[in-house]
């Protein structure tokens, strides 16, 4: 059965008509009025479908990945920092209505995750924990073969789990988030003092040892707070994702090594192994296109 997967970002709406296999058979991308009105939005998500349903007639069903506090009920985003306007939003109602087609809506990394543990660098396991490395920390979990939503739809914010008791200030309004210490923003803001308005990445590549021993307290950071996740879910894997990613063999032996110190020599085999996200800008419609399908076929 053909779906549609729809990523709608905070600059462009990523689409894509796939298959059961997860085959992409057609792509469109649709720039986002993040700015706009709910309506405004609305019809540039409704344009990106119509595209898609032109090339592909066959599709029955609409997954809808969206940045945001997405309701229990999976129908409404109650809050999205990336869209002012979108503050309880009848998402699902209002697209359904004017696309015919039903239409399932998830949060962004939950789809992302859930397109990697279907046709990624999860493929094949029980259980996994994503982790997405930008300018922030986003996170989701699969367990036992289903993702964990959590009562209000708000589980596996492992970005905001709190690492450094009195740590650095987040945006969030606490303290210590490991967002502070495994985000982008967060090892430009070590590097700086250190390597003033180099690039850090292209120095660590060329054997700089500074950048390198940056790319260690990195993993450090990651490896001490993703122990926190094995004791909680037991993932079989984590599918480390996001621009931070691209420098994943720097950073991965010392995050699995602080991983086993911090387990200790109990819990040490609870250790996941790491994999780098193979999906790139593909794992959140291809996610919730496959999201949408299971609802349709159950």
């Amino acid at each position: 059965m053909t779906t549609l997967g729809l990523d709608v970002g905070a600059t462009t709406i990523k689409g894509a008509a796939v298959d059961d296999d997860g085959m992409i058979l057609a792509r469109h991308t649709e720039y986002t009025p993040s700015e706009g009105t709910s309506r405004e939005i609305e019809d540039a998500i409704v344009r990106c479908l119509e595209i898609l349903r032109d090339e592909v007639p066959t599709a029955r069903a609409v997954g809808l990945a969206a940045a945001g506090w997405i309701g229990a009920d999976r129908r409404s985003v109650i809050f999205s920092a990336n869209f002012p306007s979108w503050r309880e939003e009848p998402l699902v109602e209002q697209l359904e209505a004017r696309s015919g087609l039903p239409v399932v809506l998830e949060n962004d990394a939950n789809a992302a995750a859930w397109g990697e543990f279907r046709f990624g660098a999860g493929a094949g396991t029980n259980s996994m924990a994503a982790i997405t490395l930008g300018s922030g920390v986003g996170g989701a979990l699969v367990v036992n073969g289903a993702l964990v939503r959590g009562f209000q739809g708000a589980a596996g914010e492992i970005g905001h789990s709190v690492m450094i008791t009195d740590g650095y200030p987040c945006n969030c309004g606490r303290h210590g988030c490991m967002e502070n210490y495994v985000s982008g923003r967060s090892i430009n803001r070590r590097a700086l003092p250190v390597l003033g308005d180099a690039d850090l990445y292209a120095l660590a590549r060329a054997g700089d040892e500074r950048a390198l021993e940056l790319y260690t307290q990195f993993g450090g950071y990651l490896g001490r707070g993703l122990a926190n996740v094995a004791m909680l879910v037991n993932p079989e894997r984590v599918v480390v994702s996001g621009g931070v990613a691209e420098a994943f063999d720097l950073f991965v032996e010392p995050a699995m090594a602080a991983m086993r110190a911090e387990l200790g020599p109990a819990w040490q085999a609870l250790a996941p192994t790491f994999a780098v996200g193979m999906l790139g800008s593909d794992a959140g419609r291809l996610g919730a296109a496959d999201l949408a399908r299971s609802a349709v076929t159950h």
